[in-house]
C-alpha cells in the first residue's frame, strides 16, 4: 500500500460525525480529530474525488465517501494552538450536492490539484497563512497514528 494519508470529513452518523478522520494508507489506522478542538496542517497534498460517484450524488442519489485529501505528512495542532488562519480567496470547498468537484473561492474545479500544504480550520480546508499572534507557546500533538 502507498506511504501518506488519506484525509476526509467523515459525515456518517455516530460517535465521530463531522470530525475529520485521517487513515494511515500504510497500516490502515485510522484516527479521528473534532474540527472544534484541532487543527490538521498537511503536507504534500492533493484534492481527489470519485468524479463519477460524485456526479450521482450531484443528481440527487445518496451520499457517499466520494472525496478525500491524500497527504505526505499529517501534523495535528490544539484548535487553540494552530499557527495559521485561512483566508476566504485560499479555502477549498467540497459538496457534491452544490458541485460534483471540489471547488475554490470562483467555483472552479481543483480536483486532482496539488499543494506544497494546506490546513484545517475548524471544518475549512485550505492553503495556509501564517499569524504570527496565534498558537504562541504552543506545541504539536502527536497523531497517534
Amino acid at each position: 500500500m502507498s506511504r501518506g494519508y488519506r484525509v476526509r470529513f467523515h459525515l456518517a452518523q455516530g460517535e465521530h460525525f463531522m470530525h475529520w478522520q485521517v487513515k494511515d494508507k500504510a497500516t490502515g489506522e485510522v484516527n479521528y480529530y473534532d474540527p472544534a478542538e484541532y487543527s490538521l496542517s498537511l503536507t504534500n497534498c492533493t484534492l481527489k474525488n470519485q468524479r463519477a460517484t460524485a456526479e450521482k450524488i450531484h443528481a440527487g442519489e445518496n451520499k457517499s465517501v466520494c472525496a478525500w485529501i491524500n497527504a505526505d505528512h499529517v501534523s495535528v495542532q490544539v484548535e487553540a494552538c494552530r499557527l495559521a488562519t485561512i483566508k476566504n480567496q485560499d479555502r477549498f470547498m467540497y459538496n457534491p450536492r452544490r458541485a460534483p468537484f471540489w471547488m475554490d473561492h470562483e467555483n472552479r474545479n481543483m480536483d486532482n490539484m496539488s499543494f506544497t500544504g494546506l490546513v484545517t480550520v475548524g471544518r475549512t480546508v485550505g492553503i495556509p497563512s501564517v499569524s504570527p499572534d496565534l498558537g504562541k507557546s504552543c506545541q504539536e500533538v502527536p497523531i497517534g497514528i
